[in-house]
């Protein structure tokens, strides 16, 4: 009986072992391709997809922090052997595509217009297409902070002939920021953009600040239990060095200034300076009384207690 269940306690633990390789295995290899997207250019398309109908590609190209927005740019395309195409080239249509701000900072005014006539064609590569100037979209930051600060982009894309008749396009989203991964989601008119980090850097700054908040509860604790005697000079020079190590600590995981304090700062930052600090000025104090003389009664207060 004992050896049939050290047998069966053995298979258990080898298949969970298995499992557990297996499983990271899967974790790894998605965590490692979500961050070599996050490096690639990415592009993501929504809604239907029909040849015959013109391409509409919404391009992200960098982030705006300061102002809560993103850089984008449109591109107008139509494949050549298609009637909106024929019709473009002959120079009896012409196609317009405008893009609004669907998030409601902005609203009824268009941010970019763009139109295709028979100049945009190229006979290189069969396709008519333009490209309009760079624009600011406003982006909706999530309420979470660093490293879980995704950033929401919604517009409205239209794309109508000279006369005002909307067309139906294909719709796609292209992230060009390095560092973010892209979700499209929503409709071909108004397509939803999130750009998220990738889990290796979460995953990075969650470890690097746990150590860096650890580290500094062993140096407050430290500096409380201490015996040895140390001099003020040393003691002020080993908070300066805390204090240029949280500044490059911070530098480290690319907290951003421009987003305000994020609850990640408090307790990683805040935090341990606060513990730091307070140890300091408890051993200060501690050396302070240790370094006061022990005061002696005097020959009238000796003669008036034997009295």
């Amino acid at each position: 009986m004992p050896n049939r269940l050290r047998s069966i306690t053995a298979i258990l633990l080898l298949l969970l072992a298995v499992s557990g390789a297996i499983l990271a295995f899967v974790v790894g290899v998605s965590v490692l391709n979500a961050d070599l997207y996050g490096r690639l250019r990415e592009t993501q398309s929504i809604g239907f997809s029909d040849p015959q109908q013109p391409s509409v590609l919404l391009v992200v190209h960098r982030l705006l922090p300061e102002e809560n927005a993103v850089e984008a740019s449109i591109i107008l395309a139509v494949q050549r052997g298609t009637p909106v195409a024929d019709s473009v080239e002959a120079g009896k249509f012409k196609l317009r595509v405008s893009v609004y701000d669907a998030s409601g900072f902005l609203p009824f005014t268009p941010l970019s217009v763009a139109t295709l006539d028979s100049s945009g064609w190229r006979m290189n590569t069969g396709t008519q297409a333009v490209t309009s100037p760079r624009f600011a979209i406003p982006v909706s930051p999530s309420i979470n902070g660093f490293p879980f600060d995704d950033l929401r982009l919604e517009t409205g894309i239209v794309v109508e002939s000279a006369d005002g008749l909307a067309l139906r396009y294909n719709a796609s989203v292209q992230r060009a920021v390095p560092g973010r991964l892209l979700h499209a989601s929503g409709t071909w008119m108004q397509p939803v953009v999130v750009l998220t980090r990738s889990p290796t850097e979460k995953a990075l700054v969650l470890a690097s600040s746990a150590v860096f908040l650890l580290l500094s509860a062993i140096l407050a604790i430290h500096l409380v239990k201490r015996t040895e005697r140390t001099t003020a000079l040393e003691e002020v020079l080993a908070l300066a060095g805390f204090l240029l190590a949280t500044a490059g600590f911070r530098d480290l995981v690319g907290v951003s200034r421009a987003s305000g304090t994020s609850a990640l700062e408090v307790l990683v930052f805040g935090v341990p300076l606060l513990l730091v600090t307070g140890g300091m000025l408890y051993s200060m104090l501690r050396k302070e009384r240790a370094s006061r003389p022990l005061t002696s009664p005097s020959p009238g207060e000796i003669d008036e207690k034997s009295e």
